[in-house]
């Protein structure tokens, strides 16, 4: 089965061709390989989401945690429970809240607009950025790059048909792997 939903602008929304999944609680991914199975963790003083729509998790670092290793999931209200709307959340960044609450992330309003294509085929989530390597040029470090990858997979990876995550810039992985100096992975 294959969810695929093209990318317009951030409203891209109506244009979905098909709705993945309705909204409910999702396991978060263990942080180990992001793999799913242990809930998200929240330190206290977190805003809550508006009850105005479904709930997903985004996964931010946390001044409670070491920023190397640890990040949690925040709960945040989309338009839709579906990978696509969250991966936007986690792309919009921490809010004013959640930052006043220690929450931190190589995302924020300078890549709300950076996805440029989103594909979900066989429980692979194919995820195409805008050029993000001169908006975010520090991910590259190996604390960095673990965080930015860990938080991106650990959002798509909460969804049951999401099974594996491919990155690219502008259809490239060889290109988003070397900027976080990583091998692409095998297919």
């Amino acid at each position: 089965m294959t969810w695929r939903w093209p990318i317009a602008s951030s409203s891209a929304s109506a244009s979905r061709v098909r709705s993945a999944t309705p909204a409910r609680a999702f396991p978060a991914p263990t942080p180990s390989c992001c793999r799913r199975g242990a809930a998200p963790a929240s330190p206290t003083g977190a805003a809550s989401p508006s009850p105005t729509g479904p709930i997903v998790q985004v996964f931010f670092g946390s001044a409670d945690l070491d920023p190397c290793e640890g990040i949690v999931g925040v709960p945040r209200t989309v338009e839709t429970a579906d990978p696509e709307s969250a991966l936007r959340a986690l792309l919009a960044g921490p809010t004013t809240a959640e930052t006043a609450a220690g929450y931190q992330s190589w995302f924020s309003a300078a890549t709300a607009d950076a996805l440029s294509a989103f594909e979900l085929r066989d429980g692979v989530a194919r995820v195409s950025f805008r050029d993000l390597r001169m908006i975010i040029p520090n991910a590259s470090s190996s604390c960095g790059s673990g965080m930015l990858l860990s938080a991106l997979d650990r959002t798509l990876l909460q969804f049951p048909q999401v099974t594996r995550t491919r990155y690219s810039i502008e259809g490239d992985e060889a290109a988003f792997y070397e900027w976080l100096q990583r091998g692409v992975p095998e297919e």
